[in-house]
């Protein structure tokens, strides 16, 4: 079956912005959502395609590019300002994910190069090194819809959105979905891990040196995944965090394409083993075997399941053999801050977008040392 307009794609992710020199993470106190809009403006995006893309206000134009944080309101209900923790690249809506991927290297780096022009640089990694809370007014949010505005300040992350065939949403799809993805997520986590620190330092919990302060904080207030049917009824998938380079995300899209597809994937949990699991997996990531071999049964699945439908598995194997020989994004930083006590130095490994799933000049740092996890 080739990929057709029944199977659709789109990647809404979320960057950190950095001093360009310095490399020290910028903040609402010294980012303006007027100037970043400004920066937006003044680049070109009509060559690219807009499928799909909504206007957001208050941003002047239809862009792929929007400023990132938490809305002011004037009369409760009109958004006429954003304090910024960040910006967002959106792609349009893609007939395949190879499309999709593309488009984003695309946006990144047109977006890049005017960002240094103003003396910013993106940054990928999911949660502030240093900011930890926020609070802002409450306007028209319901509770928790202002308690996960304000949480969200602090985090930054991919929405992977798929849409699939009509033909798969049956009954038995319904009844399963949630405790299929509540099985799976904490295993499809943990090959992103992209967020070890917390408060100026790195993050630990229970005397434990943890893999993402993100995901385990996180789990408590917000979804792991939505279905838009007002949105032409995409999946939009929230397991994974920043990656940094475009074959990851490539393998975000394989992964759950194939956990929303392949019904021969039988594990289930409920909702609370879900939390539970999902922060221990925070916390351990793939040294945990259960997770690691959830992840490889569903990467199995995908080299089975989605040839049937048009698409290659192939980018899961190069993506596999990475963290099966123990790499992970937030060890790497880890390691980086452990050797040099900087967080700076470590944010700027993070700051181009790579072909492959890490930095061909720091493969040193990539390997777990004894101090992370004892």
């Amino acid at each position: 079956m080739i990929p057709s307009e029944d199977f659709m794609f789109g990647l809404e992710t979320e960057f950190l912005l950095l001093d360009a020199e310095t490399f020290r993470p910028l903040w609402y106190q010294e980012l303006a959502f007027e100037k970043l809009n400004r920066i937006f403006l003044g680049l070109p995006n009509r060559d690219i395609s807009m499928l799909g893309l909504k206007p957001h206000p208050p941003h002047d134009k239809l862009s792929h590019y929007l400023v990132e944080g938490y809305h002011c309101y004037n009369n409760v209900t009109q958004p006429v300002s954003i304090l910024p923790k960040g910006i967002e690249i959106r792609t349009s809506v893609c007939s395949s994910i190879q499309e999709t991927v593309t488009q984003l290297s695309k946006l990144f780096k047109r977006l890049s190069m005017a960002l240094l022009k103003e003396n910013y640089r993106m940054c990928s990694i999911s949660h502030h090194p240093r900011e930890t809370t926020f609070s802002g007014p409450q306007n028209h949010r319901t509770p928790p819809q202002w308690e996960w505005a304000q949480k969200a300040m602090v985090t930054y992350g991919p929405d992977i959105n798929i849409k699939i065939p009509n033909s798969f949403l049956t009954e038995k799809f319904w009844s399963e979905i949630y405790q299929k993805v509540y099985f799976y997520a904490p295993a499809l986590a943990a090959t992103s891990f992209n967020s070890p620190f917390y408060n100026n330092t790195l993050w630990r919990t229970d005397g434990h040196l943890g893999l993402s302060a993100r995901t385990f904080n996180r789990v408590d207030y917000a979804p792991i995944f939505e279905f838009h049917p007002d949105q032409n009824g995409r999946f939009e998938c929230n397991i994974f965090e920043v990656a940094s380079s475009l074959l990851e995300y490539e393998c975000f899209f394989l992964m759950w394409l194939s956990l929303l597809t392949d019904d021969s994937l039988r594990g289930r949990a409920s909702a609370a083993s879900f939390k539970q699991e999902m922060k221990e997996s925070a916390v351990f990531g793939l040294n945990s075997p259960k997770f690691f071999s959830r992840v490889m049964r569903l990467i199995e699945s995908a080299y089975y399941n989605l040839p049937r439908f048009g698409f290659s598995p192939e980018p899961l194997g190069k993506f596999s053999e990475k963290f099966s020989q123990g790499f992970c994004p937030s060890i790497q930083l880890q390691n980086i801050f452990l050797e040099t006590g900087s967080i700076e130095l470590a944010l700027m490994e993070k700051i181009e977008l790579f072909d492959e799933c890490h930095s061909p000049l720091k493969q040193q740092w990539e390997q777990p040392q004894e101090a992370i996890h004892a």
